[in-house]
């Protein structure tokens, strides 16, 4: 799987997936969350200014160190992410197995981004 790199406006937050590990800098430091062990995962929303479409925010915590990483799913200008760059996050949390608990969770959320890449929301 391709390094990807997203940089977003909010939190100056950059983004970036090295294999299945999403890491995620912002002004706190850097947070790494191997997406393809993880059971613990969420999609919010974060608040937006009158007028602009909330933007997404993808939460994971790591299954062996335990760091939660947030990454709010904008690109380069405020931009939604493009579909492909949803595909590969959603390949990440794939890419694991899916005999454990939490693994509904997960498989939910893999459903819900690649809807997003297809209908854009």
């Amino acid at each position: 799987m391709p390094s990807l790199f997203w940089r977003v406006r909010y939190d100056f937050q950059r983004a970036w997936l090295n294999g299945t590990v999403l890491i995620v800098k912002d002004l706190t430091g850097i947070r790494r969350c191997d997406l393809a062990t993880t059971r613990q995962v969420k999609l919010g929303w974060y608040p937006a200014m009158r007028g602009e479409d909330p933007p997404s925010v993808l939460v994971a915590r790591d299954a062996k160190t335990g760091v939660m990483v947030r990454f709010v799913l904008r690109g380069v200008g405020n931009s939604k992410l493009h579909p492909r760059e949803l595909h590969l996050l959603a390949d990440a949390l794939e890419a694991g197995p899916r005999c454990d608990p939490g693994h509904e969770r997960v498989t939910y959320m893999v459903r819900k981004l690649r809807q997003m890449a297809e209908y854009g929301r």
